[in-house]
């Protein structure tokens, strides 16, 4: 598979019936995340390495005649991973015999697998790593928050209370546009929130004129500012089913910013680019799955395995950015 697809253009070209049934819980009655934009770099390797900047330079001025300076801007190594994504999904045996369902239950649990994994993947590229698990890959929050390279692109809104008057909501497109300019100098490309902030954010832009509308591939909406997406960055699949304002994977109100306050909410600013600086999945193949037919040591399943893997490759610190401390209740 060509790098610098997405996991949009990637559907589009499953073959089988059965991972184009797990695409469509991906994509379909869904809205847009993050996690469809983002580049895929394939690697041969489940562990690699980067080049991430520690030092910078300065370039040296002479005269006529004069002798060259010695450049060296310092970089250090640091090895990231892969991460394996694997479960069998299992059928009753009488399933396929069944004839009294509306909806085939063998496609409805592959394409709530699909919808899982989506969710999965959203999750580990904003918050991976960050709890100590260490089957993960690091995401946005755990680069900015443990990783020294990283230092300097957050924005600290001190706990900023967006809905108290007009003063702090321009006070937040302040944080907002200083992030963005942190990020590869404004070439910001996705920006992710919780549903709390989508919301609040989509109402002020409106009330401002600085809303803008595009479409993805699709045909599903997706609202822009200054050229970056702005996105819901979704529920964890295991709250799913649950309460709005619980169970999503950028917190509301429930964080401590990497700047010390408690009980805050961040948004994350995304380059992607088609350049070597933009953010990338990282990944060694994607969506495989097999029919391992019936169980031999149940024989009431039949068993299905389906499996990805996935790494979050930031290559350098102005990759990506954040405002944090914000409070959106």
């Amino acid at each position: 598979m060509p790098d610098n697809l997405t996991l949009m253009d990637v559907s589009a070209l499953a073959e089988k019936e059965v991972d184009k049934t797990i695409y469509k819980g991906f994509f379909e009655g869904m809205l847009p995340t993050p996690i469809d934009s983002i580049p895929i770099k394939n690697r041969k390797g489940f562990t690699y390495k980067t080049l991430r900047l520690t030092r910078t330079g300065r370039p040296t001025t002479r005269k006529i005649g004069g002798a060259a300076g010695n450049y060296k801007a310092g970089f250090g190594d640091e090895s990231e991973t892969i991460s394996v994504i694997q479960d069998k999904i299992t059928f009753d045996v009488e399933l396929p015999e069944a004839s009294d369902y509306i909806t085939d239950p063998f496609d409805i649990q592959l394409i709530q697998w699909g919808d899982d994994l989506h969710r999965l993947m959203n999750e580990l590229f904003a918050i991976g790593g960050l709890s100590g698990n260490d089957t993960e890959p690091f995401g946005i929050a755990y680069q900015l928050k443990r990783n020294a390279k990283f230092a300097g692109q957050g924005v600290d809104a001190g706990g900023l209370d967006i809905d108290a008057s007009d003063d702090n909501r321009h006070a937040w497109l302040d944080f907002i546009n200083e992030a963005r300019r942190r990020c590869a100098g404004g070439a910001v490309d996705i920006m992710g929130m919780n549903a709390q902030t989508y919301l609040k954010f989509e109402s002020a832009l409106r009330r401002l004129r600085l809303l803008d509308t595009t479409k993805d591939q699709f045909g599903r909406d997706i609202r822009t500012y200054m050229g970056a997406k702005f996105m819901d960055w979704g529920m964890k699949p295991e709250n799913a089913l649950g309460a709005e304002s619980t169970g999503q994977i950028i917190g509301d109100d429930t964080q401590t910013s990497i700047f010390g306050d408690a009980n805050t909410t961040p948004i994350y600013f995304i380059h992607t680019g088609g350049d070597v600086q933009g953010a990338k999945i990282a990944q060694v193949h994607g969506l495989k799955t097999k029919n391992l037919g019936q169980n031999t040591a149940d024989p009431s399943e039949i068993v299905y395995d389906a499996r990805s893997t996935q790494g979050n490759h930031f290559p350098v610190r102005y990759t990506i950015s954040s405002v944090e401390g914000l409070t959106v209740s």
